[in-house]
């Protein structure tokens, strides 16, 4: 309990960190001058002679390839940091709000606004991601993974799946009696029976570990290893 405290204690210090807080002001800046563009940018493109439907298009393409640009965002944030994935994101929006200048309607400008939007999901996803990575209860089960795996000297990993990925809310009393998870956080509002409602908290974290029993901790010889996954619903 007091090692859990620590964590959280150590982690609400650290959170305003150099990085942190520039990532702060690069998304408010960007998402500032998105949202800007939205009364002035139709006003803009009629003074340069597009009709409705082209405005129309040009206004709704960047959210279309924000959305679809995520998908390949969410990769390139398992090989890249999110401080990284933030500058490119930085980088091309600002390399496309001066091309904005140059360029007119319709074709250039359509080029323009949909890299904008993959600039957005660039900005958006990688500091969501920066602030989950950084808050006390994604850190404190992070720094609580590795415990186990120091104090077991490897014997028990976990590998974390967030989000319910695995196992959702509605699903984590079937899904630790049939062995997907292990180790589940029950949300009470989605069980209907068995469950004390004044002893646990509405929603927590659910996984499932994946162990390496080893002659030490199983009390056999040799070694008898599973694959264990890890899922954290925050």
């Amino acid at each position: 309990m007091n090692n859990e405290g620590t964590i959280s204690e150590q982690t609400a210090r650290n959170l305003f960190t150099r990085d942190f807080i520039l990532g702060f002001f690069a998304v408010f800046a960007f998402a500032a001058a998105a949202q800007a563009l939205i009364p002035t940018l139709p006003i803009y493109l009629t003074k340069l002679g597009s009709n409705e439907r082209e405005i129309g298009v040009l206004i709704g393409i960047a959210a279309v390839a924000s959305l679809v640009s995520r998908l390949f965002v969410g990769g390139a944030l398992l090989k890249f940091s999110e401080k990284s994935v933030i500058m490119a994101g930085a980088l091309l929006s600002g390399i496309t709000f001066l091309a904005s200048i140059v360029f007119r309607p319709f074709w250039p400008f359509l080029i323009i606004r949909f890299l904008q939007g993959v600039a957005l999901a660039c900005i958006d996803t990688a500091a969501i991601a920066s602030v989950i990575n950084a808050i006390p209860l994604a850190m404190g089960n992070q720094r609580w993974f590795e415990w186990i795996e120091k104090e077991t000297k490897g014997a028990v990993k976990i590998k974390p799946y967030w989000a319910g990925t695995l196992v959702s809310a509605k699903e984590s009393i079937a899904g630790a009696t049939s062995g997907v998870a292990y180790i589940v956080c029950i949300s009470p509002i989605y069980e209907k029976a068995g469950i004390d409602t004044t002893r646990d908290k509405p929603a927590f974290t659910k996984a499932r570990i994946v162990e390496r029993h080893n002659s030490k901790y199983s009390g056999h010889s040799g070694t008898n290893s599973r694959n264990l996954e890890m899922n954290i619903e925050t």
